[in-house]
């Protein structure tokens, strides 16, 4: 345990190991809800028939946390949109945002299926992939309740306050 001389300096390790406990123990725990709340509310919700799904929305590299004011986990998918070659009707083409675009958000392609922000241009047909598939909402709503989150959060206070047991 770091020697403390003033109370900003035991904010500053307190802050710190906070910031452990949530990336380490938290985020992990986290990233499982909602890796198993992305199957069921987006890719269990319909079998596409015109792309190949990349799996890119459930990939550990993609559900990415941040501690924001010591204190606060933010977590994002930051998979993006698929480059790819659409063929308009009269056979136009256009090409999509590119996966390394820096100027899209990187959480653009998981608002899009959240909150069902995709149009369709190319007809008039009513599509599964039009509508609303909250996936973090839902996935928010387990981890506020969830008995596992508690328990990383106690396993995380205990490895790094000393390891004193935490009831």
């Amino acid at each position: 345990m770091p020697v403390v001389k003033s109370l900003k300096d035991a904010e500053r390790v307190i802050q710190a190991k906070c910031k452990a406990i949530l990336m380490e123990d938290v985020l992990p725990v986290a990233r499982t809800i909602i890796q198993k709340q992305i199957q069921i509310d987006v890719y269990d919700s319909y079998t596409p028939t015109i792309y190949a799904r990349r799996h890119k929305l459930d990939d550990d590299s993609s559900i990415r946390g941040k501690v924001e004011r010591g204190r606060t986990l933010s977590i994002m998918n930051a998979a993006r949109p698929s480059r790819r070659k659409l063929t308009w009707y009269g056979g136009a083409e256009m090409e999509t945002e590119d996966d390394d675009d820096d100027d899209v958000d990187p959480d653009r392609l998981m608002q899009w299926i959240e909150f069902g922000l995709v149009e369709n241009i190319f007809n008039n047909k009513d599509y599964p992939w039009m509508h609303p598939r909250p996936a973090f909402a839902h996935a928010q709503e387990k981890i506020n309740t969830s008995l596992d989150i508690m328990a990383a959060v106690k396993k995380g206070l205990e490895k790094h306050f000393g390891g004193a047991p935490v009831t």
